[in-house]
């Protein structure tokens, strides 16, 4: 075989592999945007299912399990008879739906919620947790846009104002119950200088 021949085969085969790595990499690169943009269509799904998915009383349910120590928290927990202060009496009034035949009563520095309400106040709460734990883990294992959930759903972290996703209650049902929430409140109070953003959602 002459020096040119051998010399034109050698530029062919350097070429091919050129071409083959430019080919490989394009396929790459469209591999990844196409998973990018799965992933950002994901996490846009899983936002419109929690708007959809959220009503008055669960947002009203949460804002008043928020503002309970760990005592009334596990005796919530536990479907057992607890009392709130007086100064709560809107929220339980909004949490508790009429249906139950339960009504506030008008005096005392504090209110008796009985077994029954609390059964009730309880099962909203997990119901709650359980919705919010479905969407977190897709943000804890990367599945779906993390920036995105974290942008719609770090506000509900907010502990100068005494959000941080039932702590107390998540705390007395068992503290590994919901892994992934527990992961997304310890990220946020990480980034406490990044400001608490606005969401549509409640």
């Amino acid at each position: 075989m002459s020096l040119s021949l051998q010399a034109a085969l050698q530029i062919l085969t350097t070429l091919a592999t050129v071409v083959a790595a430019t080919v490989i990499f394009i396929a790459w690169k469209q591999l990844r945007a196409d998973h990018e943009r799965g992933r950002r269509q994901l996490a846009v799904e899983l936002i419109r299912y929690w708007a959809t998915q959220l009503n008055q009383r669960a947002s009203v349910t949460r804002k008043l399990i928020e503002t309970l120590d760990f005592s009334q928290a596990k005796r919530l927990s536990d479907q057992k008879s607890f009392k709130v202060a007086r100064e709560q009496s809107e929220l339980l009034k909004a949490a508790v739906p009429p249906e139950t035949g339960w009504q506030l009563p008008e005096t005392g520095d504090s209110i008796d919620v009985p077994q029954h309400v609390a059964a009730l106040l309880r099962w909203e709460s997990i119901t709650y947790l359980n919705k919010l734990e479905s969407i977190l883990v897709a943000w804890h294992h990367n599945i779906a846009d993390r920036e995105l959930i974290m942008e719609q759903f770090r506000y509900l972290v907010a502990p100068t104002e005494g959000h941080a996703i039932l702590a107390q209650f998540r705390e007395a049902a068992g503290g590994n119950n919901f892994p992934a929430i527990a992961a997304f409140v310890e990220e946020v109070q990480k980034n406490q200088t990044v400001s608490p953003g606005k969401s549509r959602v409640a």
